[in-house]
């Protein structure tokens, strides 16, 4: 019992150094590295338990903040610790990895939301006033041989990519919000299963494969669109664009699961198989094809049909 005592006290101050190295990565060099700091708590906590694990990144929040800003410090256990928590719970009590991930991924929405509109308060930034100091810049930093049309045209491509860009970045948040959670999750999973912890985790990317709710929910979101539509409020083009990228994004990978399964199962060369999919990601019209896949593969399941070899 003692030798296992100090073995978990060896694993927790292993985690705090690596939290504080991480923390101080992500703060001096490359933002990017915040991306993978859930991963050492989520692991920590099968392993060694919520509570200490919760300790640790509590202490390395404070110390992170201590040396650099508290906020920027106690933001990380702020936004990171919900997700954590719902990760243990949802492995501890043997559930699904969908169901967890779709758990993760409100947990990990909200905290960011939260934390944001607690530093920002709604109302407190002005979106269009911003955008249109964004646009002049642009404008100014143009060549001034543009005549009076050109220079028209080219603020009117601003303003459009602008506005649309202010509209889709609700969806863009969405999206890596559920990049860090599945990034994280499939990590953590693959980690602890080379240390024969076995968890719920999501399968190999040929084996993925979105919920058949999801096209209902897609369904069910189009048409709360057309009622705004119809009743004449605005918010109902935000609605859409965002919706579509998301659940087109998710189409999309579904899509290219489905394609990557059926070639492993025909036995294809994988050189083969790699062109197929990289023919899928980089050509549009080889891209709708998986899109449109992704879609029917919701409806019907392709992956129980069987594919018979000679």
């Amino acid at each position: 019992m003692e030798f296992k005592d100090q073995e978990n006290y060896k694993e927790l101050g292993k985690l705090l150094l690596m939290g504080v190295v991480v923390g101080f990565l992500g703060y001096t060099f490359f933002g990017i590295f915040y991306i993978f700091f859930p991963m050492l708590f989520m692991e920590s906590s099968v392993k060694n338990g919520i509570l200490p694990t919760m300790g640790v990144m509590l202490g390395v929040s404070v110390i992170v903040g201590l040396i650099f800003n508290l906020l920027a410090g106690l933001s990380l256990f702020f936004v990171f610790a919900p997700m954590i928590l719902a990760f243990h719970y949802m492995v501890t009590s043997k559930k699904g990895y969908m169901p967890t991930l779709i758990l993760m991924v409100v947990a990990l929405t909200l905290s960011s939301v939260s934390l944001q509109l607690g530093l920002t308060p709604l109302g407190s930034v002005n979106i269009e006033e911003i955008s249109e100091e964004l646009i002049q810049t642009q404008i100014d930093e143009i060549d001034e041989d543009l005549t009076g049309l050109e220079a028209s045209r080219l603020e009117e491509n601003l303003r459009f990519i602008n506005e649309m860009s202010i509209k889709l970045i609700p969806g863009l948040f969405f999206i890596f919000i559920l990049i860090i959670v599945y990034l994280n999750y499939v990590m953590v999973g693959r980690r602890l299963l080379r240390q024969g912890i076995l968890i719920n985790q999501p399968p190999i990317f040929s084996n993925l494969q979105l919920p058949r709710i999801s096209i209902l929910v897609f369904g069910i979101i189009i048409g709360v669109v057309l009622i705004l539509q119809n009743s004449g409020m605005e918010i109902y083009e935000v609605i859409y664009l965002n919706s579509i990228m998301v659940f087109g994004l998710l189409f999309y990978v579904n899509g290219l699961a489905l394609v990557s399964n059926l070639l492993g199962r025909v036995k294809m060369l994988n050189f083969i198989k790699t062109f197929i999919i990289l023919a899928m990601v980089f050509f549009i019209p080889a891209g709708a094809v998986a899109l449109i896949l992704g879609v029917l593969d919701t409806l019907v399941n392709f992956r129980k049909i069987r594919i018979k070899r000679e």
